[in-house]
This record gives C-alpha cells, sequence and structure tokens, in this order.
C-alpha cells in the first residue's frame, strides 16, 4: 500500500493507518491497544475496527506541523 490516503474515504482500517499514517513503523497491535484504550477514536462494525478519517487528517498535519482541519494541509 502506498503512503497516500484516499480523501473520498470516511473511514479507514487500522492496517491503512499503520501504513498511511505511520509508515509501518507502529505495529498493529499498538494501534489495536491504543483503540481499545480510547487513545484512538473507532467505530466497530461486527468484528471490524474502522478509524474515522479526521483523526487520521488530523495525525497527518500534525506530523507535518500544521494545524489545518478537513484536508491534509500541503506546502
Amino acid at each position: 500500500m502506498s503512503n497516500a490516503i484516499d480523501q473520498n474515504k470516511l473511514f479507514y482500517s487500522v492496517n491503512e493507518v499503520r501504513d498511511c499514517v505511520y509508515s509501518g513503523c507502529v505495529s498493529r497491535s499498538t494501534l489495536l491497544k491504543m483503540i481499545h484504550k480510547d487513545i484512538i477514536p473507532s467505530v466497530r462494525i461486527m468484528s471490524r475496527i474502522f478509524i474515522p478519517r479526521w483523526w487520521v487528517i488530523k495525525q497527518i498535519n500534525l506530523a507535518l506541523g500544521e494545524q489545518h482541519h478537513g484536508e491534509i494541509a500541503h506546502n
């Protein structure tokens, strides 16, 4: 998977967040622990866990040093 996110999606899987936000440097089990401790917001549909788009974009903008809301800030 590439490190670019699909900005048309409203929710992302744990693996997509792992790859897109953290470039694979954080394990899936660590992300799941953060989700279960409510550090990362999520929606559960049956056995699947999804992370909302607003949170993904917020994390990317924090990493880029930007404070924009809604869309990824581009320099």
